[in-house]
């Protein structure tokens, strides 16, 4: 089940002294923009924003999301433990849902943001990709061009398991430039 928002900044790491502002910024943003889902939760874990759905289909946020300026990307995920057996459980409802009984090509891609995970993002890569292929009959995959990318983000948090990367307006958040004049002249 799909029960987070995963938000990316993008450019906002390389503000380093202004970092915080900006990030608070956005997240005030982001919050006063979802003000109408009272059952949202919010957490903020350094560059990546998490919104907690509590039930609320995901989907609905996706057009909000879109128009707040300072997300570079962000992605409806489904949330587990980091140990196989979780990743492996989750990767093949998600990995079904989004097949939904067609045949489509897949690929699997890690990015290991907890270090003191044991294994490699290679080694994920294929141990997930394995125990797919074992468990979803007619699976079919295509590491240059495929259908859908099966993404695991493995964090100290959790696992973070997503199909799906929307793209924001990226840039700087709204109200953190101040204030500027235009003058435009049309001739004599």
């Amino acid at each position: 089940m799909q029960d987070h928002i995963l938000i990316r900044y993008g450019e906002l790491a390389l503000k380093k002294t202004n970092r915080n502002q900006f990030v608070s910024r956005i997240v005030r943003n982001i919050k006063l923009a979802l003000k109408d889902f009272s059952s949202l939760k919010y957490e903020n874990r350094g560059m990546r924003f998490y919104i907690i759905l509590n039930g609320i289909d995901g989907e609905v946020l996706v057009p909000i999301l879109t128009k707040i300026p300072g997300i570079y990307s962000f992605s409806i995920v489904s949330k587990c433990q980091s140990n196989f057996e979780d990743i492996f459980k989750t990767s093949k409802e998600q990995l079904e849902k989004e097949l939904n009984g067609e045949n489509k090509t897949f690929k699997v891609e890690t990015n290991r943001g907890d270090k003191s995970f044991p294994y490699t993002s290679l080694e994920i890569t294929k141990e997930v990709s394995k125990y797919l292929f074992r468990n979803i009959p007619n699976l079919k995959a295509d590491v240059h061009n495929p259908d859908l990318t099966l993404n695991l983000d493995v964090r100290n948090e959790g696992t973070f398991i997503y199909t799906k990367v929307y793209k924001g307006l990226g840039g700087l958040p709204a109200g953190c430039l101040g204030r500027t004049m235009l003058m435009v002249s049309g001739g004599i």
